[in-house]
């Protein structure tokens, strides 16, 4: 009877280390895909931005190489910067040129970076 017990009780901390195992190995997979994930995403937002340096007129280009040193792996001095450029977006003023409007150059923006959107979404 005791060694019934005995393999019983084997069996069962068997079974509790495997699936602590498996548990384990699982979370550092999905731990792996987040920050492959996060790290993609990263990257496509620092492209889209980058993009608003060459499609939009903007006073102050400092920004410029933060976002983009903080593709990889950015810090706070990458958000700082992402919202001295939204300040500078919100300040734009409207183009007089006749041929092409801010919308005109917005709409040219938007084609420019559909492929970054569509891969964020």
């Amino acid at each position: 009877m005791a060694e019934i017990a005995g393999i019983i009780i084997s069996v069962l901390v068997a079974l509790l280390l495997v699936d602590r195992y498996t548990q384990y190995h699982r979370e550092k997979r999905w731990e792996k895909v987040r920050k492959l994930t996060h790290r993609a995403l990263v990257s496509h937002l620092s492209d889209l931005i980058t993009e608003l340096f060459i499609y939009f007129t903007l006073e102050n280009h400092t920004p410029m190489r933060t976002v983009i040193e903080g593709r990889s792996r950015p810090t706070n001095d990458t958000i700082k910067a992402i919202n001295d450029l939204i300040i500078q977006l919100q300040n734009i003023t409207p183009n007089t040129d006749v041929e092409k409007s801010t919308s005109d150059v917005a709409v040219e923006y938007y084609n420019a970076v559909r492929w970054e959107i569509n891969q964020i979404r």
